[in-house]
């Protein structure tokens, strides 16, 4: 929540979407931003988040936001890949 605050994202949480998620471990949810713009590398996505309580992860992209973006996870690479629409897939940059 911390980096939310410090971004200017924590003003819109929405609080009904309190609850808790469960994985691989388990966490608090706080809420969820609807719409956040959000970079990565030179690009921008409108984006919902799920909020987290805690330090280690703050929040969560879902499979939703990840497949409407036509993100790709890499397990060998360790790292997440998305799709920039005016950029053919061949010439994503490396992790």
């Amino acid at each position: 929540m911390l980096y939310l605050e410090r971004v200017g994202l924590a003003h819109l949480i929405d609080k009904r979407w309190q609850g808790m998620a469960k994985g691989v471990g388990t966490a608090k949810i706080i809420g969820r931003i609807h719409a956040a713009q959000i970079q990565i590398g030179s690009a921008f996505f409108t984006m919902s988040i799920t909020v987290l309580e805690g330090q280690d992860m703050q929040f969560l992209f879902g499979l939703d936001q990840l497949k409407r973006h036509q993100a790709c996870i890499d397990l060998k690479e360790n790292c997440l890949r998305i799709q920039v629409p005016h950029l053919n897939t061949k010439h994503h940059p490396s992790c």
